[in-house]
């Protein structure tokens, strides 16, 4: 994390993506408890919350001397399907006079969260996330570990669906040439600039009206 210029991260994350690495993403699942689906998504506090934190790890960039980051607004509003207990979203991040857009998918389990981050170049978003779907679609947690196999007495989160975007939102930011040099890398295997994730330092208690 810190080789890619961002504040490092607790949680372990697995990488994937297709063979021609026209996109990848990082993976992580975090044993949070069971989390109720039941809550309506204020958008715009959500996204409040968002630059606040994205603010506050500017410090942390800026003392290390590294580009700052600022969320401009949502490229994908957040939408929950309940059905298959899969959370989404997509915020439109500015870094270094560039445009960085950032696709997140929570998917939940009966013990905790799956966290899977798309790293794509922006001018194929729309592309690129249809064949992330579609991927992600094979994704599905252990025969006792589902969604749906909740039982009472099974530990539970002490957040909502909110705070999964506010508190575990990461922007990931490709830096200039990104794309071209990651090509030339994949034949070569000389030189990768590799991309970051930035966990934003998020006030938790300023967006649910309770101490942090």
């Amino acid at each position: 994390m810190e080789l890619f210029h961002n504040p490092p991260s607790r949680s372990d994350r697995y990488y994937f993506g297709p063979e021609d690495l026209s996109w990848f993403a990082l993976f992580t699942y975090e044993d949070t408890g069971y989390i109720k689906d039941d809550e309506e998504i204020d958008a715009s506090a959500v996204l409040s919350s968002l630059r606040a934190g994205t603010e506050a790890g500017n410090k942390i960039r800026i003392e290390k001397g590294w580009e700052t980051m600022h969320i401009k607004g949502w490229e994908y509003k957040p939408f929950y399907d309940s059905g298959t207990q899969r959370l989404s979203w997509a915020v439109n991040v500015e870094s270094a006079g560039q445009t960085i857009v950032n696709y997140n998918t929570r998917i939940l389990g009966r013990t905790g969260v799956t966290s899977a981050t798309l790293v794509a170049d922006p001018k194929n978003l729309a592309t690129t996330v249809t064949e992330f779907n579609n991927v992600v679609k094979g994704y599905t947690f252990n025969i006792g570990d589902k969604y749906s196999e909740y039982k009472s007495g099974d530990k539970m989160a002490e957040y909502g669906l909110a705070a999964l975007i506010a508190g575990g939102a990461a922007a990931v930011a490709t830096k200039k040439g990104f794309w071209t040099v990651l090509a030339a890398a994949a034949a070569s295997f000389w030189k990768i600039i590799v991309a970051g994730i930035v966990i934003f330092f998020v006030s938790i208690g300023k967006l649910f009206g309770r101490k942090e």
